[in-house]
């Protein structure tokens, strides 16, 4: 699936308008401005762990004039570099949530999201059985956790939303 084909799946569905949103996985931050622009996010942090792609992502933002609502970081050591309840909404894209190296922690993801606020994933690497990633997110105190399909392979958790109360 194309990258933007993966972002359409992510957002598909969810209403962003006015939204503190954080993009983790945000590569060159390609997909940011489209969230503010096409879907009324009210401001979008991204995260990466390629220093190179936060610089581009930084210039991106300066080019695309929403500079004021984007903002890009490096991650480093696993913690996400906000205060507690910063966003309204967390995208994942093609990342493992939960659990390795690699992984933001749920904890963390926990910490920064806002009470009603929504974890949306893309291929969500880690696990071959979706009831997993609905364990892991309905551990870490997520609720009406929803898994809509896999790649063809069975690999990955195509989309999987769940809600913080």
């Amino acid at each position: 699936m194309s990258r933007p084909a993966q972002f359409n799946a992510i957002v598909a569905g969810l209403e962003l308008r006015g939204l503190d949103l954080l993009d983790i996985g945000c590569g060159s931050g390609e997909f940011a401005p489209a969230l503010i622009r096409d879907h009324g996010a009210g401001r979008v942090a991204g995260v990466d762990e390629r220093r190179e792609l936060i610089d581009r992502a930084l210039a991106r933002a300066a080019e695309s004039g929403l500079e004021a609502r984007l903002s890009f970081r490096l991650l480093e050591g696993g913690g996400l570099p906000f205060a507690a309840l910063s966003f309204d909404a967390i995208l994942v894209r093609d990342r493992p949530i939960g659990a390795g190296e690699a992984a933001v922690s749920l904890a963390e993801m926990r910490r920064v999201l806002r009470p009603g606020g929504i974890v949306a994933g893309f291929g969500c690497r880690g696990t071959t059985d979706p009831s997993s990633i609905v364990s892991q997110l309905e551990q870490a105190g997520f609720a009406d956790v929803e898994v809509r399909g896999q790649d063809p392979a069975g690999h990955s958790v195509v989309r999987a939303y769940a809600r913080m109360y």
